[in-house]
């Protein structure tokens, strides 16, 4: 069989100087002593044979196995290469010599000889495919063990170098690496496979591309017939496209016609609606002037009446006078009276010394009479006296009583315009747009919510306009001055004024105003005032530029000034400063000068939630503290009221009983009068001369007193008939007033009216201001349009003759798969696309288009022949795959089965003598581990540990392993050294036989044994030879 070891020689290696040894195709011993170079020849042939030196335990290099003292060292090793197995017969013949050379300095060579000993070959590669071919595994650790491999073999080794023993014994692991190689090389026509694939891009781009020429250059010489046919059909391409630009320019006309006469329409609605608001306007200004007209009379009546009155008033005043006057006069009669009566009674007493009963009785009666009539009198001037303080009082309580009222009135309009004001406080608190109206968040979410919007819509102003706290003391001017713009909204188009109408007709907000402007961010600055005059515009925060744009064109709010008083606006107008429309006072006053005169108009306050000022919560607080103290208040004035009723009731009784007193106390003290008289005259006829002088005075200062009472009674009774006459005159003045404030209360709800009139009409002025804009707009393109028209007209004219002159009218083509005509631009990209290729093809080297066609079959080729290796790679690879799929599972399918039978063989070398064990396989932990039971232990429940067996026992064990593990090895040549130093003579007895059977019935396959015993007491066959060494020379030191 080829690959079994004939004979190894040895010079000067290791200890030996030349040594030969004839081995035995089948089983060999190689016995000596220790020493003897036993060991040395396994060196030798693991060292011939490409070994490692490191994987004989002997050395790490190979100089190291030169003699020492020598040179040079060689080793030959012939090889049986007889049979169907023999490698390259024909070059080697029946037998191989493998000769290496090893120098002490390190160097070496191979010769490989052929059985006449000629040299083949020095060449380490051919002794590795000549040991590849005979399966010759030098470094297999299983295939040859060394002295050291085999004591370490069970006493040393893990399940996982067992396992890997196994593997490189079993020749596994080799198949493994070779499948490793296997499948890089796959991988690797993998990877030629893909850059073949962009290579076979490549061929098949450069094959397009010759393709490509092939067909420009065919197609550009037969395009070369067909340009003419392409230049006429331009020509009349052009004439065909300037008559639809006529086509399209006329129908353009008639549209901007059409929306001309609609704008137009609209134009005129706008006057119509606008005139229909100035005559609404006109009638309710008109209204209001009859209604003042209705007032003249009334004012014209209460100035005549006041004047009247004023008239009594003087007489009234002029009669009092007179009457006080009389008072006067009557007392100092009364006291002239008194004294005259005094020295009278005086004289009488001194004349008469002692007077009858009779005249001391008349004397005592005219003077009880004259008390009684004093008394009276002095009554009736106290009542007199009264009289008159009950008309003042009279006059004062109803003139105080009429002031409580219109308090009363005035308390009552101001809770409930508190309450109304705290009700939308709370409103707007919850939700800031109830300030600008009840439905305006209805009307928000709807502009929200709309998507038809062309442009920018903007509102309500307020929400984008704020005053900054250190001018919020100007909020209730602003918000009477520009309160209607504030609830405004804002668009920069005729659609979406439309649009934000019927938003408003739907949320029912129609007190909302339009303001139709444009986004043009102009700049205003030039028409602002001096820095130093506070505007409308200065005093706001306006977050929106659009909306400040706005306010500017709506309401020139850069143009307004804002001063503290009217004087203040009426000194700064007469000035003059540049910029400055008019001016708004902090007390309410519009302000404007003009060069016909000044105006000056009250605003009306706004009563309405805040719009401008930030802190609602301030201002509902103040108004929530107001309410109760002027309900307060005016439960104070109706108490007052009604006391001021009771005492008028109460005076005008008193006044009503003193008139019917006054004239019974006048006739009881005529009465007294008269009688005094009588008593007078009685007592006259007998007074002496002085008396009756005294007396004739006394009569005329009486007479004098009575003419005073008189002319005093005639006074009184004027005043009260005076009184009595400018009582209707006051009642009537009453009358007109009350008239008049019922008036200008009715007037007062007529002016929302005509504020709403206004705004419509400025709503509709915008409108107008708008459409005016558009027609404008139309009119221009109308006449642009009919211009354009009339060129369109004149060049189709012309372009029509031009191309009659040229040629006679074609067909001309169509897009593909359309019914549209070439237009002119694709007709002259195609003439030049078509003389380009006529002139790359004039270009090409002799316009030999067949060299060409030649050129394109020649890449095509290529590509073709690269497109077919490239699929005999995937194929290959494809069949390189599934063979070596094949092969793996043939793998696994081996070493399953290799397992099992070393178990087998294992578990039988084992029962040879009367041992159990076996082998344990874990495969896919790669672990190899093996249990023993002796006959020893064979009563007891568990294996024992290799490494607690004894020297024999492990032995043997190791060749039951190692038998078990070659059955599964096609090496040919088996080494093992010293495999009985551990056995006793029972255990190398039976371990002889077992390795000579297995030798028997191996075929082809060589044992060469080393051991130290003789085997004087072995029973050994023919087959088996035995080679002793000599014992070693003493003193030699170096094996």
């Amino acid at each position: 069989m080829a690959g079994v070891l004939e004979r190894v020689d040895m010079v000067n290696f290791m200890c030996h100087d030349r040594l030969t040894i004839d081995l035995g195709p089948q089983l060999n011993f190689i016995i000596g002593h220790n020493g003897s170079g036993k060991s040395a020849i396994l060196t030798a042939i693991t060292i011939a044979l490409g070994a490692k030196a490191s994987s004989t335990s002997r050395g790490s290099s190979v100089k190291s196995f030169v003699k020492q003292g020598k040179s040079q060292a060689i080793i030959e090793v012939r090889i049986k290469n007889a049979g169907i197995d023999a490698y390259q017969h024909d070059r080697f013949g029946d037998r191989i010599i493998v000769e290496r050379v090893i120098r002490a300095d390190g160097g070496g060579a191979w010769k490989i000889k052929n059985s006449t000993g000629h040299i083949v070959s020095t060449k380490r590669e051919e002794l590795d495919n000549i040991c590849d071919h005979c399966n010759i595994q030098v470094d297999n650790p299983l295939n040859i063990l060394t002295q050291d491999s085999a004591r370490q073999f069970l006493t040393s080794s893990s399940p996982a170098t067992m396992y890997d023993f196994f593997l490189r014994g079993t020749h596994l692991s080799q198949l493994s690496n070779e499948y490793d190689v296997i499948q890089y090389n796959i991988d690797r026509i993998h990877s030629s496979i893909l850059q073949k694939r962009e290579s076979v891009r490549e061929l098949h781009a450069t094959a397009q591309e010759g393709e490509e020429r092939y067909n420009i250059l065919k197609n550009a010489l037969e395009q070369q017939r067909g340009l003419n046919d392409l230049k006429n059909e331009v020509v009349w391409s052009q004439v065909r496209e300037k008559e639809e630009e006529m086509k399209e320019a006329a129908v353009a006309l008639e549209r901007s016609k059409i929306k001309k006469e609609r704008v137009q329409a609209e134009v005129a609605a706008c006057e119509e609606k606008i005139r229909a608001h100035e005559d609404e306007l006109e009638r309710l200004e008109q209204q209001m002037n009859i209604q003042k007209n209705e007032d003249t009379p009334l004012r014209e009546e209460r100035s005549q009446l006041k004047t009247t009155i004023s008239g009594f008033t003087t007489d009234l005043r002029r009669l009092t006078d007179t009457i006080q006057a009389f008072n006067a006069q009557f007392s100092r009669a009364d006291a002239q009276i008194k004294d005259t009566t005094d020295r009278i009674e005086k004289e009488e007493r001194d004349a008469a010394g002692g007077r009858d009963s009779r005249r001391n009785a008349l004397l005592d009666r005219r003077k009880q009479l004259e008390l009684e009539r004093k008394k009276i009198e002095k009554q009736i001037g106290e009542h007199q006296d009264r009289f008159l303080e009950l008309d003042d009082e009279i006059n004062r309580v109803s003139h105080e009583k009429g002031e409580q009222e219109k308090l009363r009135d005035q308390t009552r309009k101001t809770i409930g315009t508190l309450e109304s004001h705290i009700r939308e406080l709370k409103s707007a608190k919850l939700n800031h747009l109830a300030a600008y109206g009840p439905n305006m968040p209805k009307l928000m979410d709807l502009v929200r919510a709309e998507t038809r919007w062309r442009g920018k819509v903007v509102g309500p102003i307020g929400s984008k306009v704020r005053l900054s706290r250190q001018n919020q003391k100007w909020a209730h001017v602003l918000e009477s001055v520009i309160g209607n713009t504030l609830n405004a909204f804002c668009v920069t188009n005729h659609h979406d004024m439309n649009l934000l109408l019927s938003l408003k007709e739907r949320a029912n907000c129609r007190e909302v105003t339009i303001i139709t402007g444009s986004e043009e961010m102009f700049d205003f600055t030039s028409g602002e005032p001096d820095e130093d005059i506070l505007t409308v515009l200065r005093v706001l925060d306006i977050e929106d530029e659009f909306i400040k744009r706005q306010l500017i064109n709506a309401i020139s709010v850069e143009r307004c000034a804002l001063v503290e008083k009217r004087v203040d606006g009426d000194r700064l107008l007469r000035s003059r400063p540049k910029n400055v429309r008019m001016a708004y006072s902090s007390d309410l006053f519009r302000l404007q000068f003009s060069e016909a005169g000044s105006s000056t108009q009250t605003l009306q306050p706004y009563r309405g939630p805040p719009r401008l000022s930030a802190d609602v919560d301030e201002q509902l607080a103040r108004a929530t503290r107001q309410k109760p103290e002027h309900e307060f208040a005016l439960q104070n004035i109706q108490r007052e009221i009604e006391r001021l009723r009771n005492e008028l009731v109460q005076l005008q009784e008193e006044k009503q009983t003193l008139r019917t007193r006054l004239p019974e106390l006048k006739r009881q003290a005529q009465s007294k009068h008269s009688e005094e008289e009588r008593v007078g005259e009685d007592l006259h006829q007998d007074q002496p001369t002085n008396i009756a002088a005294l007396r004739e005075a006394l009569v005329e200062f009486e007479r004098s007193r009575e003419e005073i009472n008189e002319r005093f009674n005639v006074c009184f009774e004027e005043r009260r008939e005076m009184e009595e006459k400018i009582a209707p005159f006051l009642k009537r003045r009453k009358e007109v007033e009350q008239i008049l404030r019922t008036r200008e209360a009715e007037r007062e709800t007529e002016d929302p009216k005509m504020h709403d009139a206004a705004e419509n009409r400025m709503k509709e002025n915008n409108n107008h201001m708008h459409y005016l804009k558009k027609l404008g707009e139309s009119d221009a393109k109308v006449r642009d349009r009919e211009k354009h028209l009339n060129i369109l007209e004149r060049q189709y004219k012309q372009y029509l003759d031009d191309a009659r002159k040229f040629c006679p009218q074609v067909e001309l083509r169509k897009k593909p798969d359309t019914d549209e005509f070439l237009t002119t631009e694709e007709y002259n990209k195609l003439i030049a696309a078509t003389e380009a290729k006529v002139k790359r093809a004039a270009q090409q080297e002799g316009n030999d288009i067949e060299a060409i066609a030649r050129e394109v079959r020649q890449r095509q080729g290529a590509y073709a022949n690269a497109m077919e290796e490239m699929k005999a790679f995937q194929a290959t690879r494809k069949l390189l795959k599934d063979a070596l799929a094949i092969r793996v599972s043939k793998w696994f399918h081996f070493r399953r089965h290799i397992a099992l039978r070393s178990k087998n063989n294992f578990s039988h070398y084992l029962s040879i003598r009367k041992y159990e064990g076996t082998l344990k396989f874990k495969h896919e932990q790669g672990r190899l581990s093996l249990s023993v039971k002796t006959d020893a232990a064979l009563g007891s429940e568990g294996d024992k540990d290799p490494r607690s067996l004894s020297g024999g026992e492990k032995s043997y064990s190791t060749i039951c392993l190692l038998l078990s593990l070659w059955d599964a090895i096609g090496s040919p040549i088996r080494c093992l050294d010293e495999y009985d130093v551990f056995m006793d003579a029972v255990n190398r007895r039976v371990s002889t036989k077992l390795i000579a059977d297995a030798a028997k019935k191996s075929v082809g396959v060589q044992y060469i044994l080393i051991s130290p015993n003789s085997m004087q007491h072995a029973a050994l066959g023919p087959e088996v030879r035995i080679h002793r060494l000599q014992d070693p020379e003493r003193g030699q030191t170096t094996l």
